[in-house]
């Protein structure tokens, strides 16, 4: 019998709140398994990274099955982390997780090469390499869920600032409350994500229903139910200002939104699209494009598989 050679790929987990989703890809993004459980990381750190390490070894035993060789992880995580230690610094979705040593964790549990970056910048990743971006040599966007988090890739590479914190796009100011955990007050994730966008809809009717989410605004929407109308377009609102920032700031090829706010599709590209044409150079409005990611709840995924294989100690891939 001739032995096949294996070929190598990688694992991408999106290391989020409430849910680990992962994949297995080789260098050309072709995808072989694909993940999506409960990380449960309310019961801390320590069940969390033994969940992570368990799908790991999920991932590894589904490569042998396929005679494919996992040779690396990459993982997002939302919050400040220290791509250098390996560590989630601090988190405002994750109470507790300071200073957690991630990549040590992982490295010793599964004897592989781990790799670990904010989730938002992973995300933007993601849709730079198989996505919207389109490989473009400046790309730029915001994930819109819970809070909203920022990316920017320059010629495909994290652009990660001085200290390694750049492109917290969730953190401009475009209002004047309500505080946020950051410290400052009117943060764009405090007023415009799909949380923000759910809360005012709840404020504005006195309903306190708990399972609320996007896709059930944007029924009531089309439903033409006024507070939904109004608790969208607000959010919208705030969004278009803050994408007309970012493009004059960083005149990216593209900007891509993703995340669960997504899910509205036109109720919110269609306004920003508009408001970008009409409100900055022409040069600027008419160049850059403004898109939604194109890789659904996978993007950060996608860009954490991306993020092992072009690190020079993981594996032999041509990108």
């Amino acid at each position: 019998m001739i032995n096949q050679e294996k070929i190598q790929v990688v694992m991408g987990i999106d290391f989020g709140a409430t849910n680990l989703k992962a994949i297995i890809s080789d260098n050309k993004g072709k995808v072989y398994h694909q993940y999506i459980e409960p990380s449960q990381s309310d019961l801390g750190p320590e069940l969390t990274l033994n969940r992570i390490k368990k799908l790991i070894e999920k991932g590894i035993d589904a490569s042998r099955s396929d005679n494919l060789q996992l040779v690396g992880i990459g993982i997002g995580a939302c919050g400040p982390v220290d791509t250098i230690k390996g560590e989630i610094i601090e988190s405002p979705v994750l109470p507790g997780w300071n200073n957690v040593p991630v990549v040590e964790f992982l490295k010793k549990a599964t004897a592989l090469p781990v790799f670990l970056d904010n989730d938002a910048n992973l995300a933007i990743l993601g849709e730079w390499w198989m996505g919207a971006g389109d490989r473009q040599g400046v790309v730029a966007g915001i994930t819109l869920g819970t809070g909203i988090g920022g990316g920017l890739i320059i010629n495909g590479k994290i652009y990660r600032g001085g200290f390694g914190y750049g492109a917290e796009f969730g953190h401009i100011q475009i209002a004047e409350e309500p505080p946020c955990l950051c410290g400052n007050k009117g943060c764009l994730g405090r007023v415009a994500s799909a949380s923000a966008t759910i809360e005012r809809y709840r404020e504005l009717t006195g309903i306190e229903d708990k399972s609320l989410q996007i896709k059930d605004l944007k029924q009531l929407y089309e439903e033409n139910s006024p507070e939904a109308k109004k608790a969208i377009l607000c959010s919208v609102e705030y969004l278009c200002k803050a994408v007309l920032i970012l493009v004059n700031c960083l005149n990216p090829h593209i900007f891509v939104l993703t995340g669960g706010m997504t899910l509205l599709g036109d109720i919110i590209l269609l306004p920003i699209r508009e408001f970008i044409m009409s409100s900055t150079f022409k040069i600027l409005g008419n160049k850059t494009k403004i898109e939604i990611g194109k890789l659904g709840i996978f993007s950060g995924a996608y860009g954490a598989a991306y993020l092992a294989l072009s690190n020079q100690n993981c594996g032999s891939f041509s990108l």
